[in-house]
Parts: C-alpha cells; sequence; structure tokens
C-alpha cells in the first residue's frame, strides 16, 4: 500500500489547523486584566463596573466576610459587595468610571490582609519535600555515624577525597573537575 506524501501534508495541515482553532477558544473571563494571585486572591471573571474574585481565607470565615461587606459598603463608588462562603467569592459591582480596578483589588487583599500571604516568601511544593527528604537523610546519616558525620560532612568529604584521587592519579596535572571537588568540598565544610 502506497501513500501519497502530499495527501499527508494536507491531513496534517488540517489536524494542526483544527489543534490551533480549539486553542483559540478558550474564554479569558478576565477581560480586564487584573493580577491573579495564586492561593491568595485570584479573578475568576472581571467585565467594567463588575468583578468577581475567589478568596480561599473568606470560605467559612462569617467575621471577615462581614467586615469586609461592612468597609466596602463605605466606598461611595462601589454599588455592592456580595460575599459567598460556600463558594469563597466576592463579588464586587463598582463604578468602573471613578474606580480602577487595579485599586479595588488593592483594596480587598489589604482590607482581608492578604498582602503578607502575597509577599511572604513563597516555596513550591517540589523544594519542599525536597528538603524533608534532605533531612530525613541527615537525621538517618547523623544516627548511623554515631553524630561522627551529617549529609554536609559526608558530602564534602566524598568530594575532597574524590579530589585528591583525581590529583594523584592525573599527578599534578589534574583537569579542572579536582580543583572543582577542592572547591565545592572546603566550601561546604567552612
Amino acid at each position: 500500500m502506497v501513500f501519497n506524501n502530499r495527501l499527508h501534508i494536507v491531513y496534517l495541515g488540517l489536524i494542526l489547523a483544527n489543534l490551533a482553532s480549539k486553542a483559540g477558544k478558550k474564554k479569558n473571563k478576565n477581560r480586564l486584566s487584573l493580577p491573579s494571585f495564586k492561593h491568595a486572591i485570584e479573578v475568576k471573571s472581571s467585565i467594567p463596573g463588575r468583578v468577581r474574585f475567589y478568596v480561599p481565607s473568606l470560605e467559612s470565615n462569617i467575621e471577615a466576610a462581614n467586615d469586609l461587606v461592612e468597609q466596602m459598603g463605605k466606598i461611595p463608588v462601589i454599588k455592592s459587595c456580595k460575599v459567598n462562603l460556600v463558594t469563597a467569592t466576592v463579588l464586587v459591582e463598582y463604578d468602573h468610571e471613578n474606580l480602577d480596578p487595579n485599586t479595588l483589588e488593592g483594596a480587598i487583599i489589604k482590607l482581608l490582609g492578604i498582602d503578607k500571604t502575597i509577599l511572604e516568601k513563597r516555596v513550591s511544593r517540589m523544594r519542599a519535600e525536597g528538603s524533608k527528604l534532605l533531612d530525613t537523610a541527615n537525621n538517618a546519616i547523623y544516627d548511623f555515624t554515631n553524630g561522627i558525620l551529617d549529609l554536609k560532612t559526608l558530602v564534602a568529604t566524598i568530594f575532597v577525597i574524590y579530589g585528591i584521587k583525581d590529583y594523584r592519579k592525573n599527578r599534578g596535572n589534574c583537569a579542572p573537575g579536582a580543583a572543582n571537588l577542592f572547591w565545592w568540598g572546603s566550601q561546604v565544610l567552612l
């Protein structure tokens, strides 16, 4: 069975065009392009005069929700502020000609105290789990050697030993690898 190369190119073009058209159909509900901060405050939808925020800290937090609605009600350019505790969303209707949506988001961030969450140093799950793994390995080595070595000194010692071995093997004409091992080992130990 012989295939026509031109036919394959046409089919490939049709498939790629179909995939590209599906990728472009994703609706952007954040029409005002407001910034979202994952796990702090996220913009779920925004149009001029109306914004819906998702705020995880408001979930089942009646006091914070009531305080937010009360404080937002004092601002004359805000028409309404509604909080849904089940979905942890805040729907704000405002006068879009007199209030910038970024200012509105900043006010909500400040009123709820989310600014501390946004500004704190975030650690990825990979880094956190890696740190736990290294701590576990460090404790295991420390216990196994009865406190003589820990992970840091063990790695440094291995670097220095391999550096010396490479230096002796090459009779002083060692590659930069040995020099790097000396450097890493000494920096870890110091």
